[in-house]
């Protein structure tokens, strides 16, 4: 009988790739019936997500009630991915920490055996200790710190996996080509981070291998009970741009600098996101993560491959 994986932000970037990722894995088809969260199983993107991958059953609730959720689901969950988003309206993103400890809670109590939780990256092995100012990072870091507590306090029944990934890719595109939105991100961090200071990136594709990776081998040394800084690519904008423009024919896609200045000055997390990534900066090992997935996009790759930029 395969166990029963319940994937969270089925319909978003994260969690929709973890979905693709195991439904185009042999192994995963085999081993895993995957049930996908959505908040309306009606929506357009839940249906999409159904008929891109058939074996895939959609489970309707909000992470607000998690147990309702496990209790409409009527068979045992083996596992859990877990991904909240930032940015959910309340003051301080107080919601995005309560829906991540309430789905721990919830998990523990029905018995699930693993547990993959998806934060961000605090500089490498510093992430275990300091949540930073960036009032996301650190509502993520909260989480972590509950999960590893609670599963401990648990006799370890469950355990979990913590992926820490860099920047995203995709933030400087989207499928269809450059947006306003990817390129406001791409002139803010022309902007805020001086030249010469490198950002980390991956790709939201390979976080969501690392996600399936994480179900498929959970009692390996690499996923058991650890958490694992992910970065594929390392470059300054300067070098993103030209990597860009011999790929494409045109620089990295941006605006005007001022859209930036505003940015900055009205959206606080964000500023003291990209204050802290050219301060203290985010690290992973780079080779460690190519040694346990060596078809991990570079920034170019990506670009040729997915980020749509080819459509401009």
């Amino acid at each position: 009988m395969a166990n029963c994986l319940l994937i969270t932000g089925a319909t978003g970037h994260q969690g929709g790739a973890v979905v693709k990722a195991l439904s185009q894995s042999p192994d995963a088809a085999s081993t895993f019936t995957i049930f996908a969260l959505s908040r309306n199983i009606n929506s357009a993107s839940a249906v999409a997500l159904v008929e891109k991958f058939p074996a895939v059953k959609l489970v309707e609730g909000s992470l607000d009630d998690p147990h309702a959720i496990f209790a409409r689901l009527a068979t045992p969950i083996w596992g859990v991915f877990s991904v909240q988003n930032s940015m959910i309206k309340g003051s301080n993103n107080e919601v995005e920490e309560r829906q991540g400890k309430k789905l721990v809670d919830a998990a523990i109590r029905h018995n699930v055996k693993h547990f993959v939780y998806t934060s961000v990256d605090r500089h490498g092995a510093r992430s275990d200790r300091d949540p930073t100012e960036v009032p996301h990072f650190a509502n993520k870091y909260r989480i972590e710190k509950y999960l590893q507590e609670k599963a401990e306090a648990a006799n370890n029944s469950m355990t979990w996996t913590i992926l820490r990934p860099t920047s995203f890719m995709e933030n400087f595109s989207s499928p269809l080509g450059p947006t306003f939105t990817s390129k406001v991100f791409a002139t803010v961090w022309r902007y805020a981070i001086p030249d010469g200071v490198p950002l980390l990136l991956i790709s939201v594709t390979d976080i969501g291998w690392f996600g399936a990776q994480a179900f498929l081998k959970s009692q390996a040394r690499e996923y058991r009970n650890t958490a694992i800084s992910l970065a594929a690519d390392k470059l300054t904008f300067n070098e993103a741009s030209k990597i860009c423009e011999e790929k494409t024919g045109f620089g990295m896609p941006a605006t005007a600098s001022l859209v930036a200045w505003v940015v900055l000055k009205v959206m606080s997390d964000i500023r003291l996101m990209f204050d802290w990534c050219a301060r203290v900066r985010m690290d992973a090992d780079i080779s460690e993560c190519r040694r346990l997935h060596p078809r991990m996009m570079t920034f170019g790759e990506w670009i040729e491959k997915e980020s749509g930029f080819m459509n401009k």
